[in-house]
């Protein structure tokens, strides 16, 4: 991906998009994301867009932390609960956020006291952060984006990967049900972009690899990368199965003595 330019505000591929930046938490487009916001930056937020576009961009945050400083860099986003003009050093909030992000829809909402609220949103379009908007004017993040959007492949994606990939996420919905004692039913799409991404926003828990697959630009890619993961996870899954199978109706034995492992941590780390 190419560094960020420094926008034309003219130009119609730039949009200034508000951003709100989440911890561990990746939206891809057509998947739904419900949140709690009680931050009273990001109030301001809700109350800015939901006169009008309802839509702000999500991304995944790399940091957010406030710090100390008497030359904030056009990364610092001010935050006013934290200014003291009479005091230095001043007391700025840093966000470092990625760069490709996801635009969300506000579908529902739900005002709470206090202005606190419940929000149901539907991520709709990819984006790319060219630069960052630091007027100040707002106590939220905003940036310049510009439409991300994945590649025309030269070659038809197979029609066999994708009947691979399905059969191996519904195979991980039923081993997270076993696990997890729940009873989850998810089809999957049949579409190829929809199903990789639909297949992406499940795998919660590992959000470093859903940037990485939210920052892929090719589909046919993206497929490959979920069927090599799924695989691992589906082997991992399955022998935790066993597992717990091996300890079912073992005398004196609870339920909190039984052996739990969260079925969307890294298939690659050791069982602990």
């Amino acid at each position: 991906m190419s560094e960020p330019n420094t926008p034309d505000s003219q130009s119609p591929h730039h949009v200034l998009l508000p951003i709100f930046p989440l911890t561990d938490v990746v939206l891809f487009p057509g998947m739904v994301l419900p949140l709690h916001i009680f931050e009273p930056r990001y109030q301001a937020l809700m109350a800015d867009i939901l006169p009008s576009t309802k839509s702000f961009g999500i991304t995944l945050a790399e940091s957010d932390e406030v710090v100390a400083s008497s030359y904030p860099n056009p990364e610092e986003i001010r935050d006013p609960e934290q200014l003291h003009e009479e005091e230095e050093p001043v007391f700025i909030r840093r966000v470092k956020t990625a760069r490709v992000g996801t635009i969300a829809q506000v579908v529902e909402h739900e005002p709470l006291e206090g202005g606190k609220m419940n929000i149901i949103t539907v991520g709709t379009d990819r984006f790319v952060i060219e630069t960052i908007e630091n007027s100040g004017e707002t106590p939220y993040l905003k940036a310049y984006v510009t439409p991300f959007t994945d590649i025309i492949e030269q070659t038809p994606t197979d029609l066999a990967q994708i009947k691979r990939l399905q059969e191996a996420f519904t195979e991980l919905i039923r081993l997270n049900n076993k696990l997890q004692g729940i009873d989850l039913t998810i089809k999957p799409l049949d579409e190829p972009v929809s199903l990789s991404f639909q297949v992406a926003q499940f795998l919660k828990g590992n959000p470093h690899l859903q940037q990485e697959l939210l920052e892929l630009d090719s589909t046919g890619v993206r497929l490959r990368k979920e069927e090599e993961y799924l695989g691992l996870v589906n082997q991992k899954l399955a022998a935790w199965t066993q597992i717990e199978a091996a300890f079912e109706g073992v005398e004196g034995l609870s339920d909190e003595d039984t052996p739990r492992r969260n079925p969307y941590d890294n298939p690659d780390a050791p069982d602990s």
